[in-house]
């Protein structure tokens, strides 16, 4: 049920108002997802497995 993320980003200054905002987010987290795996004695384990993503990022923000 856990999940990790992780945020790098710059920010760059459009005008007094308004910014302009980049980068990219890491996932990681449970898919629920199962692989089988077999092992050298012959048998086959179930392994939950663990999903890792990477998105781009980009905003423009206006504060007044």
């Amino acid at each position: 049920p856990w999940s990790t993320s992780l945020y790098l980003g710059a920010d760059l200054r459009t005008s007094e108002h308004t910014r302009l905002t980049a980068g990219a987010v890491w996932w990681n987290a449970d898919s629920h997802g199962i692989a089988y795996v077999k092992g050298a004695d012959g048998f086959t384990t179930a392994e939950r497995v663990r999903t890792n993503e990477v998105w781009p990022t980009i905003d423009f923000l206006w504060r007044y």
